[in-house]
C-alpha cells in the first residue's frame, strides 16, 4: 500500500500566494440598492409580499371551499363579511397579532373601523366586495376615504386593499389597481382586483 505524504512546500505556497487584481478587467458592478437595504426593510417586503399574494390569491381559496368531499356544508361568499371572515382567518395562520375592526381616526368628522390591523408590522387590510350597487366608481370613492384614514394614523404605514369582485362588476380592474396603488415617503397603497380575466 503506497504512502501517503503532504504537500510539498510547493503545493502550500501555490495555494497561498496572493493574487493582485488583473488592471484590464473592467471594474466590479455595484451591487443592486435592495442588496444593502437594512434586514428590516426585506422582511417588511417579505411581510407585504406575503399579504398581497394572499389577496391575488383569495378567489381561488373561496372557490376551492365549495368543493368538499361528499357535499358536506362550507363557507359560500355571498357578501363583504364573508369576505371578511376568510381573510382573517388566512390572516391569523401567518401572524400572531391580528386585530379586528380597529377605530381609525376621523375625516370630515366622521371616524371608521378598519378590517384587519397586522400590529407588529404596520399593515392595514381592506376587503371589499362588489355588488350590483357596489361597483367600481363606488368601490374607488371608498378606498380613498380608507387611505385618507389610513394615512393620519401614525402607526399605518401601509394599506392594502382587496376587492372581491366575483360577479365582474368592475369594468376596468387593472385601471382600478393602478390608479389607487402608490407610495410616497411616509405611505404606501396596494389595491388588489381579484379575480380579473382569466383564473
Amino acid at each position: 500500500m503506497p504512502t501517503l505524504r503532504p504537500p510539498s512546500p510547493t503545493t502550500w505556497n501555490h495555494w497561498w500566494t496572493r493574487v493582485e487584481p488583473d488592471a484590464t478587467l473592467p471594474p466590479a458592478r455595484p451591487l443592486p440598492r435592495w442588496h444593502a437595504m437594512p434586514r428590516a426593510n426585506a422582511h417588511a417586503r417579505n411581510t407585504l409580499s406575503l399579504v398581497v399574494t394572499l389577496c391575488r390569491r383569495f378567489h381561488l381559496f373561496a372557490h376551492q371551499l365549495r368543493h368538499r368531499h361528499g357535499q358536506r356544508k362550507t363557507v359560500d361568499v355571498v357578501d363583504e363579511y364573508d369576505v371578511q371572515d376568510l381573510m382573517h382567518a388566512l390572516l391569523r395562520l401567518h401572524f400572531e397579532d391580528v386585530r379586528a375592526e380597529e377605530v381609525t381616526p376621523s375625516v370630515a368628522g366622521k371616524s371608521g373601523r378598519m378590517d384587519f390591523l397586522l400590529k407588529d408590522e404596520g399593515i392595514v387590510v381592506e376587503t371589499k366586495m362588489t355588488r350590483r350597487n357596489l361597483k367600481q366608481n363606488d368601490v374607488g370613492d371608498e378606498l380613498i376615504v380608507d387611505m385618507k384614514r389610513c394615512r393620519s394614523h401614525p402607526d399605518h404605514r401601509t394599506l392594502v386593499c382587496l376587492v372581491y369582485d366575483p360577479a365582474g362588476y368592475c369594468h376596468a380592474p387593472v385601471a382600478l389597481e393602478n390608479d389607487l396603488t402608490g407610495e410616497d415617503a411616509d405611505f404606501r397603497s396596494v389595491v388588489i382586483v381579484c379575480p380579473k380575466g382569466m383564473w
